[in-house]
Order: C-alpha cells, then structure tokens, then sequence
C-alpha cells in the first residue's frame, strides 16, 4: 500500500512538473554537460522551454558577467547541437563570439541583436521567443516586473524556446522564471603548468528553483562538462585570484 501511494504521489508530481514547463532535455548529452548540478532538478533534467535568470550581483563587474556568459554558453551547447540557433540580445554588448568556441558553440550558430535602446530590449526577447525556429534566447536586461516575466515565459512555453536574461537589476524581486542563478569567477587552474592557460572555475549559486531547493556549487568546466572542485582546492584559487587583482 504504502509503495503504491508513493508512486501515485511521484507521478503527480512528474505532472505538475510537466505543467510548469519542466522536461526532459531533448539532447541526451545535456545530463552529461551538467555533471553535479544534474541532482538539483527534478527528475535530474535541466527545464527546456522556461526562463533563466542570472543576477550579476551589486557590483555589476566584468567578472562576473563573463563567469555568467561562459556558463551560459557551456549550458546551450547541448542544446543547440550541430543545427540548433541562438540569437542574443543587448543594448550593449559585452559578449565576444569567438569565445563560444572554447564552450561548444560556433559564432555562426548565434544571432546577436544590438538594440539602440535598452527599454526595447525586453519586447525584442518576446518577440523573439515567440518564434519556434530559435532554440535559445539570451538576453541583457536591466528591470523586469512580475508582468513581463510571465509573457516572457509564456511566451517560451508555447514555441519551446529556453531563454536566458542577464540582469543587472540589484533588486530583481519576484517573477516567473524557473530559475534562478549567481555565478562567479574562480582563478582558473592551469593546464600542464602554462602560464595563462587553465579550464574556467566558477562558483555556482542556484538561488531559485521552480519545484526544487536551492543549492551551490564550485565548479570546473572542462573537457565539455562541469566537474565539481574541491573547498580547498577552490579557496586557494580563490586566494590566487585576489592576489592578482590586488
């Protein structure tokens, strides 16, 4: 009795996951890609066709909007596969594509759209998300209310598109996205002791989880995957990188 009502309860709860926009990904490498982080979803699946948000935090550095920009890529890269698009968009951008190739991602696979005017920004991501051909949508936004979040992810529901809003807003509030994220930069470990070559380090902060807990991370992407680091080993990265900038 008591097993058959625990799977009653875990297939309502599949439902109701299903319901909010929750599953699985369509790219079977993605479980791969994620590594650790993998535990914290349900059903051990990273949400397609919803929103994800990623704070930059109160100082706004260049930091940490590339620790957020090489997630990203890392994160779409399965997604978009050999034929999939993104298109990114930004009233300024910080973004430089060649980049995307340590992730996975070929420049000729993202559309970037510079947008005079920031307060248009966010209609050209609804516009965008509309459309059923993008896989991905990246944004750089500022402000976002409750109101446009949801015709932001209803919009991503009903084309399937997953969009992803870097936001320099310090008081991001409440809104409909499914996740929500702060990443920030480690000093990167070298590779066979050259000097200026090393995989990314992050420390990864899952802030918000529709259906799930919070959770944090140190992390390395290499080899196409995240692994995670050691407190030490990340701590005295850490340190490193402080020196540095110091």
């Amino acid at each position: 009795m008591a097993t058959a009502r625990a799977e009653k309860v875990a297939q309502l709860q599949q439902e109701i996951r299903r319901m909010e926009g929750f599953r699985p990904a369509f790219n079977p490498a993605m479980n791969s890609v994620l590594g650790p982080l993998a535990a914290a979803f349900p059903s051990g699946a990273f949400p397609l066709g919803v929103l994800h948000e990623f704070l930059l935090g109160h100082e706004r550095n260049k930091g940490s909007m590339a620790a957020s920009v090489g997630f990203i890529a890392a994160m779409v890269s399965s997604i978009l596969s050999d034929r999939g698009v993104m298109m990114w968009l930004s009233a300024e951008r910080r973004v430089f594509p060649p980049s995307f190739i340590g992730f996975g991602v070929r420049p000729d696979q993202v559309i970037f759209v510079d947008i005079r005017k920031a307060r248009n920004v966010l209609w050209a991501t609804e516009e965008a998300l509309k459309c059923g051909a993008i896989a991905v949508v990246a944004a750089e936004v500022g402000r976002l209310d409750l109101t446009v979040s949801r015709r932001l992810q209803l919009s991503a529901e009903q084309s399937q598109a997953t969009g992803f809003l870097i936001r320099n807003d310090i008081h991001p509030g409440i809104t409909s996205s499914a996740t929500r994220w702060r990443i920030s930069s480690s000093s990167s470990v070298s590779i066979d002791a050259l000097p200026g070559i090393g995989y990314p380090q992050w420390k990864v902060e899952l802030l918000k989880l529709r259906g799930g807990n919070a959770a944090s991370w140190n992390v390395r992407y290499r080899q196409g995957r995240f692994e995670e680091v050691q407190p030490e080993e990340f701590v005295r990265s850490s340190i490193q990188l402080t020196s540095k900038v110091g």
